[in-house]
């Protein structure tokens, strides 16, 4: 009996640890831009409520979802895509994404990706993500607060 409780204890404990490392493997398949120098950021209250600015270190693009990694939180955001076409860019998950930029209704390029305060909630962007996927192919889309992901990760 104990040893059929061992032998299902280690089986649970490998799932877990391969989950994690299939999960990392997904992460990591993706077309990623890096972006130094705070260009995009979110805002976060911190304990005290004041709202503190959190810049992300990359910007990726795979199956129709946008990934902005925080890297001061170690977390990766994942938002689904409202508009996106994936057959606009054939096989874009395996390219190079070149550049990001990001606008409002008004068309004019803003640098905050979301906010904080309306995760969560069944409502889009305010702003249009923009991908240039190989210099080529351009493809734009909001991006939906209410079915979103935060995969927390260890550093670098």
């Amino acid at each position: 009996m104990k040893c059929a409780l061992c032998l299902v204890s280690l089986l649970l404990c490998l799932s877990a640890v391969f989950s994690y490392a299939i999960t990392e493997n997904h992460l990591a398949k993706r077309a990623s831009l890096y972006f130094p120098g705070k260009k995009l950021y979110h805002i976060k209250k911190d304990k005290q409520g004041r709202n503190i600015k959190h810049a992300f270190e990359y910007i990726s693009l795979y199956n129709g979802q946008l990934y902005a990694e925080d890297d001061n939180e170690k977390e990766t955001y994942i938002f689904n895509l409202v508009n996106f076409n994936k057959n606009e860019c054939k096989n874009y998950s395996e390219r190079n994404l070149t550049d990001v930029y990001l606008t409002n209704d008004k068309e004019k390029q803003v640098k905050e990706l979301f906010k904080d305060k309306y995760l969560g909630k069944n409502k889009n962007s305010e702003v249009t993500v923009h991908f240039t996927i190989d210099n080529k192919c351009k493809v734009s889309s909001k991006f939906s607060y209410y079915k979103y992901e935060i995969h927390h990760h260890r550093g670098k």
